[in-house]
C-alpha cells in the first residue's frame, strides 16, 4: 500500500486455522529510499565510467572481467565478444600482448601483462597494491 504521506507498507495477511486472521504490516519505505538511491549512484557511477578517456577495467580473484568501460576496449582495440563477464585474463592478454611491446622482436617476457596477469590470478596470501605506466604504439589504420 502507498499511503499518502510517502510511505510503503506491505500488508500479509494469514488465515488462522481455528478462524480469524492475522494480519502483518510491514513498513518498506527505507528499503525502496535505499534502493532507489543505489541505483541512481549506479547509473552515475556507470555513465562516469562509460565517458573517461582512461581504460578502466576491474578483475575478479577468479581472472574474470568484472567492469570496464569503453575505453578499455578501444584503447586495447579488443573485440565486442572479448569484453563480457566471461572473458578470462588471460584471453584478453593474448590480444593486448602485441600492442605493448616496444618492437616486433620483442619477446612475450617483454609485455607488462604478463607481471599484471600473475599479480591478479596469483595466490599470495596478501594482496599488495602496484601501479605501473604502460607506453605503447597503436597502430593507425
Amino acid at each position: 500500500m502507498h499511503l499518502p504521506d510517502g510511505r510503503t507498507i506491505r500488508v500479509i495477511a494469514n488465515p488462522q486455522p481455528k478462524g480469524g486472521v492475522t494480519w502483518v504490516f510491514e513498513n518498506l519505505t527505507e528499503k525502496f529510499d535505499l534502493e532507489s538511491r543505489y541505483n541512481a549512484a549506479m547509473r552515475v557511477q556507470g555513465e562516469t565510467l562509460d565517458n573517461l578517456t582512461e581504460g578502466v577495467a576491474v578483475f575478479g580473484p577468479d581472472g574474470r572481467l568484472r567492469l570496464s568501460n569503453p575505453a578499455f576496449q578501444r584503447i586495447w582495440n579488443l573485440p565486442d565478444q572479448l569484453v563480457t563477464p566471461e572473458a578470462h585474463i588471460a584471453d584478453i592478454r593474448a590480444v593486448c600482448d602485441p600492442l605493448a611491446k616496444d618492437s616486433p622482436k620483442d619477446s612475450p617476457k617483454d609485455s607488462p601483462w604478463r607481471s599484471f596477469v600473475a599479480s591478479v590470478t596469483g595466490f599470495d596470501d596478501e594482496r599488495r597494491s602496484s601501479m605501473a605506466r604502460w607506453s605503447f604504439r597503436m597502430a593507425r589504420y
